[in-house]
């Protein structure tokens, strides 16, 4: 499934990023590297994408766990529902509902662990993306500072 590009609506105002280093250059700040500075805020944005699909992607995977959890917590408890019924002396009836209710609880439980594990692990793959970039940084940070010779 394609996603759409959050920064769709920035693309109407046409920059050239040649006319940003121009622009940026004309202004000979001392001791910056202007090529080395668009190059990494260029780094930075890839990271944010980067960061946002891998983002989306977990949300994604945990609303498809959670639809399927759905469907099948449905069939258990029409499942359950009929074996109740079937239950061959009333007096069993609250025995039975009993176990149905346990097992649904138990159920519940592991349900609600697995998608706690969903959730972390997305968020933990989404951050991972953006403290790599975080750490190369700190060398953009001296290339943009750099004395250019």
């Amino acid at each position: 499934m394609s996603t759409p590009n959050p920064f769709e609506m920035f693309n109407k105002f046409n920059v050239n990023p040649a006319e940003i280093t121009k622009a940026l250059e004309s202004m000979k700040l001392p001791g910056v590297n202007v090529e080395a500075l668009l190059s990494s805020q260029q780094k930075n944005i890839e990271a944010l994408n980067a960061a946002n699909r891998v983002a989306i992607e977990g949300i994604q995977n945990l609303g498809q766990r959670q639809a399927e959890i759905l469907r099948l917590a449905m069939e258990e408890a029409a499942k359950a529902a009929q074996d109740v019924a079937t239950v061959g002396q009333p007096q069993d009836i609250p025995a039975k509902q009993a176990e149905i209710a346990k097992a649904a609880f138990e159920k519940g439980l592991a349900n609600m662990q697995e998608l706690a594990e969903m959730a972390a692990r997305a968020n933990s793959d989404t951050l991972a993306v953006v403290n790599k970039r975080f750490a190369e940084s700190f060398d953009d940070f001296k290339a943009i500072f750099a004395q250019k010779k």
